[in-house]
């Protein structure tokens, strides 16, 4: 499914490409959400704790791992983000369970400042579906099924001083996928540009914990 809006195809060179640590950035967790499982790297296995509510939405109480990137977009250039899951684990017992990436002006996310919700879903079937992309303080939306391996990427093309917007395309390797674009969600002063993934739980008992396998995340600044 795709939104009614312009794509964007960067045609030039990528700079700067590397892989982010995730045991380098900055945890925000005040709910306890992150589960056992867990093991931080360039590698990662995400593991959200069962029955553990927290959304980046108007309560602003998920969890994220940040970190300010390597080397800032000039106007003109395009921040492209993406991240590759093996899979999921674990029936949320009825919820719907977010791992996404996350791009924020700062390591503490604040509302209307940067987006989330570019990743995958892990619901109550369970199955894994599209997390569709939206500003921080912002629900969580869904859409298609996802089979096989999972992929979500972003696109941001950079102004002056900010984010214009962001593109995402998340889909999985045998069927799934979706394609959606936002213009809002670039409030706020923007140095070098923090990402990162970040982990939301509808519910707040129940189920089991969720465990995404072999999560890894690229970072470049293309021409």
């Amino acid at each position: 499914m795709y939104d009614n809006e312009t794509f964007i195809q960067a045609t030039g060179s990528a700079s700067n490409k590397y892989t982010l640590d995730l045991s380098s950035c900055t945890k925000v967790d005040t709910g306890s959400m992150e589960g056992g499982s867990t093991s931080l790297g360039a590698s990662s296995t995400m593991g959200l704790a069962a029955g553990v509510h927290g959304i980046w939405d108007g309560g602003m109480d998920g969890y994220a791992l940040l970190k300010a990137i390597e080397t800032v977009p000039e106007r003109g250039q395009l921040l492209r983000v993406t991240m590759t899951c093996s899979g999921a684990t674990g029936d949320p017992g009825g919820s719907n369970t977010v791992l996404s990436l996350m791009l924020s002006p700062d390591v503490s996310p604040a509302a209307n400042e940067g987006y989330k919700g570019s990743g995958f879903i892990r619901s109550g079937t369970p199955n894994n579906k599209v997390s569709k992309v939206g500003k921080i303080s912002a629900g969580i939306s869904n859409d298609a099924v996802l089979v096989g391996t999972l992929k979500a990427s972003f696109d941001v093309p950079w102004g002056a001083s900010a984010p214009l917007g962001i593109c995402s395309h998340v889909f999985g390797s045998t069927s799934g996928e979706h394609w959606s674009h936002k213009s809002d969600g670039n409030s706020g002063s923007w140095g070098a540009p923090c990402v990162g993934v970040a982990m939301e739980n509808v519910n707040s008992s129940g189920g089991a914990e969720v465990v995404w396998s072999d999560v890894v995340i690229t970072i470049e600044v293309i021409d």
